[in-house]
């Protein structure tokens, strides 16, 4: 089928109105869209309005901490390594610059959640370690964090979620290997 050619009947719905609103302007702008494309538009839009409640939630509860999400997944990686880690080696783990490391690291030092140590024998390394209070903050923010991501997903069956999280972890894969077909790969293959 050629890209040009115009699809005779609709079959994708959303249930969301912001998707379907998407994937009404779409069918009228590009006529040529097929429902493949338009599935897979309308996926991608629903999956990223999923993903920004999602972290607002989440945005929201840390504020409560004085925390970015960005500073959190530091002191988060800290505490769950139960031990001082050097920080270019905290900056690989968050696939962040070392810049970024830094200026989370300094904001948290100056808060108390965390403490700069030099390395014994190398000054060149510099470890970041939680506080004894940094460490009492997560302790008591972890169960309030669990029990309001688990709120978050109540209402979705647990069926449904072992079925979600299979369905995003494939996705993933896919994505990372690069197994998702060049732009107009499939209109190419088939006019030939």
């Amino acid at each position: 089928m050629s890209l040009a050619e115009p699809i005779a009947s609709s079959v994708t719905h959303s249930s969301d109105p912001y998707v379907q609103g998407v994937l009404d302007e779409y069918r009228h702008v590009f006529s040529w869209a097929s429902e493949p494309m338009l599935k897979a538009t309308a996926l991608s839009v629903a999956l990223h309005r999923a993903e920004r409640a999602v972290l607002a939630r989440q945005e929201d509860f840390l504020a409560r901490y004085k925390l970015t999400p960005a500073r959190y997944r530091t002191v988060r990686t800290l505490f769950l390594a139960n031990a001082p880690l050097p920080l270019n080696q905290i900056s690989r783990k968050l696939q962040v610059t070392m810049a970024h490391t830094t200026k989370h690291v300094d904001w948290l030092e100056q808060r108390g959640w965390l403490q700069r140590v030099a390395h014994p024998t190398d000054r060149r390394v510099i470890y970041a370690r939680l506080t004894p209070e940094g460490l009492d903050r997560l302790q008591t923010m972890f169960p309030a964090l669990f029990e309001m991501t688990m709120e978050k997903w109540d209402v979705i069956s647990d069926d449904d979620q072992d079925h979600l999280l299979r369905i995003l972890g494939n996705l993933r894969v896919s994505l990372d290997a690069g197994q998702t077909s060049a732009p107009f790969a499939r209109s190419s293959e088939s006019e030939t």
